[in-house]
């Protein structure tokens, strides 16, 4: 007879009939086909950190800025003592700033944060007062306080709330109980077909929403949906406008690597990579082995540092022209607590003469510090 009251002792889960078990093989989907979902594939293995809740929320802080630039379409004569910048709250009173484009030193003695203008002395170190041109950078180089003075102003600022959302994805499959048990000419049964297949299908269709997604929380609907890389990066985006140049990519990856690792990952379309693997070939270095998880990854060195290149196959169509660099020391998985990829078997209605299964995956994305990614676009060749 089936069921009973079985054997004495424990039940071990090696005694589970894999019909009825929820299975999480994560892993297992991803090494079918890395290079389709090279996103998910390296921070499955290195940037991954479950949620206790479908909403998670970060904090992100900075260092005061210390560059700004000049805001007069006309400029300034040596002379001038009243300065418009962008940003006037940026400065203080005592402050010492350089203007680089002439070496210039001045010194700040007033602010008025309503109008970004600066009262300021001029050529306060050993070069002498010059013209400054709008759009100037200047430097901050600290404030320079009087002996025996109180403090100088200050301001204190708060760090920035980040909040993005876990998104259920479910890829259900099914097959009739006759074409289950049926042998196929490949040796390999339709079920098992079936669950290869859709394995790989529910990974891409995540990969897809880990770039593109943007992000939503529909309480009337009770849905939430994925921020994506694209949605999170608005700021770092260098238009090549055509042709991709080596010095024109090297400028890029002055700001890519700005701030944050000197070790990187770009992710690219076809185009791109091709484009690059035409540069000097002294710089590139194809990365193999257990540490690149089945992905096919090519270094390329830089004095700023390396860049580890991977083509996308997602990047096509209107995306074609673009590639990421992403620093994935601050881009993190969030799968919901249990809930990360696992396929769940025979979910079908007790009724049924055949078999129903899904992968379910509940997850998020997070990316902390947009300053320390960037993005290319309009590469033609």
């Amino acid at each position: 007879m089936g069921g009973g009251s079985g054997t004495a002792g424990p039940v071990f889960v090696s005694q589970f009939d894999d019909r009825r078990m929820t299975l999480d093989i994560a892993d297992e989907i991803l090494m079918l086909n890395p290079n389709a979902t090279p996103l998910i594939v390296l921070l499955s293995k290195l940037r991954k950190q479950q949620t206790i809740s479908p909403e998670f929320i970060w904090f992100e802080d900075d260092l005061g800025p210390y560059i700004d630039r000049i805001n007069h379409g006309g400029g300034y004569i040596a002379g001038a003592v009243e300065l418009v910048v962008d940003n006037g709250v940026y400065f203080a009173p005592h402050d010492l700033v350089k203007v680089f484009r002439s070496s210039e030193v001045i010194r700040v003695i007033g602010v008025n944060v309503d109008t970004n203008t600066l009262t300021v002395t001029r050529g306060y170190g050993t070069t002498v007062a010059a013209a400054i041109n709008d759009d100037d950078y200047l430097c901050i180089l600290g404030n320079a306080m009087p002996e025996n003075s109180t403090h100088p102003d200050y301001r204190s600022g708060q760090p920035t709330k980040r909040t993005a959302y876990t998104q259920i994805l479910r890829t259900p499959f099914g097959v009739s109980r006759n074409s289950a048990t049926a042998r196929m000419v490949t040796g390999e049964d339709e079920r098992k077909r079936l669950t290869r297949l859709k394995g790989e299908e529910h990974n891409l269709k995540q990969e897809q929403a880990f770039w593109f997604g943007e992000g939503k929380n529909d309480l009337v609907n009770h849905v939430r949906a994925i921020k994506g890389i694209f949605a999170y990066i608005t700021t770092n985006v260098y238009d090549a406008t055509g042709a991709l140049t080596e010095s024109e990519f090297e400028q890029f990856l002055e700001t890519a690597f700005a701030y944050g690792s000197s070790d990187k990952f770009f992710f690219a379309a076809t185009r791109i990579i091709s484009v690059i693997n035409g540069f000097a070939k002294a710089k590139l270095e194809i990365e193999m082995g257990e540490d690149t998880y089945g992905l096919s990854i090519i270094k390329y060195r830089t004095p700023r540092g390396t860049l580890h290149m991977m083509e996308h196959k997602g990047f096509i169509h209107d995306y074609n022209d673009t590639g990421v660099v992403l620093d994935l020391d601050e881009v993190t998985l969030r799968p919901y607590v249990g809930a990360d990829t696992h396929l769940n078997r025979n979910i079908q209605e007790p009724s049924r003469d055949g078999f129903l299964d899904e992968y379910f995956t509940e997850v998020g994305l997070q990316l902390n510090c947009e300053k320390k990614h960037a993005v290319i676009v309009g590469v033609t060749s």
